[in-house]
């Protein structure tokens, strides 16, 4: 680490007066957790009894979760998306409000579901619980005009007032994601023209998002420049994922930060290149998530007054801590981040 104790805990005490919007897809992540008790008669099929209220829980997922780890690092959070008006959007609307988050800039669509993926988990003969089963529910339309133009009418009214803005376009079918064309338009003129910094995680299309500061991995980042195809596997070379980060840089006109697993987060600034200090970590550990926290690191440190290299240390930080959850997507609070400092500093 670069970054001193002091200025840490500075730019975490500013977080608290900062503002974030999050806009794209936000999912919410339902659990199922029961007993397999044999087979059902009518197929071939393992039956999971789930008993009593205490069975199911729920957790933000997809943008919600990059909003869950935003809120608790500080930051005033607005979500800005649309949810159907089912139970599944007032329950993940219930999460959001319940973690301090303003509600103010999420639209209902009556023609769409609210993203929800179930999450089924089971034991038997006192066995330790695994998951068993998945049921993703998700949209096969795109949003409706009116609800387009509510997304950007919100986008602009955010930008006047809030430090920082991050994009989670994670929608896995094509045209069913709230940064529709013109959204991403929108999103691109406000990057060209206003100082507010707009940080990128998306999926697909990363490669689209001019005038934004892009965090994708390195397969992302090799695919969305053509060094990679999609179809490709396997780990992406060095030398490889160097090529790629400074050429999407050119692509994007501005920084890259490219994450690598355990590898240093590596910023890209056209040619310039340079990778992060970072702290090896032992143990089990979950990197369910992951990604969500370096986001919500980097946008909190800038949202702060941060350095680019400061904010890529929040991040880099903050996913030291989550991925240590082994079991759960989880978020990191101030005190986490100062009392990991403190327990690492000496092995930096």
């Amino acid at each position: 680490m670069t970054i001193s104790r002091e200025r840490l805990e500075e730019l975490l005490n500013q977080a608290s007066r900062a503002k974030v919007a999050v806009v794209g897809d936000l999912y919410l992540d339902r659990y199922g957790m029961g007993t397999m008790e044999g087979i059902a008669r009518e197929a071939p099929v393992p039956i999971v009894r789930l008993r009593g209220a205490g069975s199911n829980y729920y957790s933000p997922g997809g943008g919600a979760n990059v909003c869950a780890n935003v809120a608790d690092l500080g930051p005033k959070t607005y979500p800005i998306t649309v949810f159907g008006d089912d139970p599944n959007g007032f329950e993940l609307r219930n999460q959001l409000v319940s973690r301090g988050m303003d509600p103010r800039y999420i639209v209902k669509d009556t023609e769409r579901v609210t993203p929800t993926f179930e999450k089924f988990y089971a034991s038997a003969h006192g066995s330790p619980k695994q998951q068993v089963g998945r049921v993703d529910i998700e949209n096969i339309n795109r949003i409706s005009s009116e609800s387009e133009d509510s997304i950007i009418g919100a986008l602009r009214e955010a930008s006047k007032s809030v430090d920082a803005i991050i994009v989670a376009d994670y929608a896995d079918t094509p045209g069913t994601w709230v940064v529709t064309e013109r959204v991403l338009q929108e999103i691109i003129d406000i990057g060209g023209k206003t100082d507010v910094p707009i940080l990128t995680d998306s999926r697909t299309r990363v490669g689209q998002f001019k005038n934004t500061i892009a965090i994708p991995n390195e397969f992302e980042t090799a695919v969305a420049t053509g060094i990679y195809r999609d179809t490709m596997e396997g780990k992406v070379p060095d030398d490889e994922a160097d090529r790629a980060g400074v050429k999407l840089s050119k692509m994007l006109g501005r920084p890259v930060f490219m994450t690598r697993g355990p590898k240093p987060i590596t910023r890209f600034d056209g040619d310039d290149l340079q990778r992060l200090p970072t702290i090896k970590i032992e143990g089990e550990i979950d990197t369910c998530g992951a990604g969500d926290t370096v986001d919500a690191g980097i946008a909190t440190g800038l949202a702060s007054g941060s350095t680019q290299l400061e904010a890529a240390e929040l991040g880099d930080i903050a996913a030291h801590i989550t991925v240590l959850k082994v079991g759960t997507t989880g978020t990191a609070t101030p005190a986490e981040m100062l009392t990991f400092y403190d327990e690492n500093m000496a092995r930096g």
